[in-house]
């Protein structure tokens, strides 16, 4: 079958076959004319199956169709950064019109913190992305955008916002939160985004890096207790 979805603002084709990728990108389908079209060949479900188990450490167990929607998204990404969008692995929230994004480790708790961020702030938080957002730069501004991509607790919208700041967790025995420098925050952003594979792509990857970390960034520590959202989005959101 054939779609059209529209991903960042950018309208692409899609040749697929499962009803799952039909399914999860049913809000992001478009009317709008594609900018290019993404076919998919039994070696881009291979090769997403060897990542799946390069970071995982485990033989893969879901479906093929699974396997198709995640190869659609890094087709996409890796075209899409020629209009300035790059891939971050975190969890975003948008508060008071801005964007809030929490980076950190799998399993380190960037999920419930923001969890913990929409149980204190309530109806102010909505949820960009709770898993692979996306950042495109557009004019003097980063925006982050939302994704079907978004996690095992399916959480996103279809919404877009103006970058606030960023916010890389690590688990802690105390909530701490300090501002970084830019040498810093570039240096860790290198873990947490998806850099596409082609050469030529690499000038504009790190354009794009180069306006994100013009805006805040900081390293929190922090527990499971209510003080530590107060504490991050508090500080971020000032």
């Amino acid at each position: 079958m054939y779609k059209v979805y529209k991903l960042a603002s950018i309208p692409f084709g899609v040749y697929f076959n499962g009803e799952y990728t039909l399914k999860k990108n049913k809000e992001y389908e478009t009317t709008d004319s594609p900018f290019f079209d993404i076919k998919i060949a039994p070696a881009d479900i291979e090769l997403e199956k060897i990542e799946y188990e390069k970071l995982n450490g485990e033989e893969f167990k879901y479906s093929v169709e699974y396997l198709e929607h995640t190869a659609i998204y890094r087709k996409f990404l890796d075209k899409a950064i020629e209009y300035g969008v790059v891939l971050f692995h975190g969890s975003c929230i948008e508060y008071n019109g801005r964007a809030y994004i929490y980076l950190a480790p799998s399993g380190t708790g960037k999920s419930t913190h923001t969890n913990l961020i929409k149980q204190v702030y309530g109806s102010a938080i909505n949820y960009i992305n709770d898993d692979k957002p996306l950042i495109k730069v557009e004019g003097n501004e980063c925006y982050v955008y939302g994704s079907p991509y978004n996690g095992k607790h399916n959480l996103s919208n279809n919404i877009k916002a103006p970058l606030g700041a960023i916010c890389f967790l690590s688990r802690g025995k105390q909530n701490a939160i300090k501002r970084l420098d830019k040498s810093t925050s570039a240096i860790k952003l290198l873990s947490f985004t998806y850099r596409p594979k082609e050469e030529n792509s690499s000038k504009l990857y790190f354009d794009v890096l180069e306006s994100v970390i013009t805006y805040p960034a900081y390293s929190l520590a922090c527990d499971m207790s209510l003080d530590a959202p107060k504490l991050s989005l508090g500080t971020m959101s000032k």
